[in-house]
């Protein structure tokens, strides 16, 4: 009996993890629109380079290890502190409800 259970419940954890990857990838796709390469410069591991350094900062975001950081690095792509008055705030206001909402 616990053996049939364990293989209906196979079905509903393949679709909840095909899920979470098309919304990933579009997230990633999302993120790359928005950062290019600018996030290249301030950190290396979590950009959007690539495809799996993008999914690698999606995950940091969806377990919530440290996100805060990198919304303020992203947010400081558009408004660099040696230069204030080049500040974009829509950019920046963009960067930070994307890593809120993720």
């Amino acid at each position: 009996l616990m053996l049939v259970k364990t293989a209906d419940s196979i079905v509903p954890i393949v679709n909840l993890a095909l899920f979470n990857l098309i919304f990933s990838l579009a997230w990633y796709v999302l993120g790359r629109i928005l950062f290019k390469d600018t996030l290249t410069d301030i950190n290396l591991r979590s950009n959007f380079s690539s495809i799996s350094r993008g999914y690698m900062l999606l995950f940091q975001l969806m377990t919530g290890d440290s996100w805060a950081g990198l919304m303020y690095e992203g947010m400081s792509v558009f408004c660099p502190s040696s230069s204030p008055e080049t500040c974009d705030k829509g950019y920046s206001s963009m960067a930070a409800f994307y890593y809120i909402i993720y």
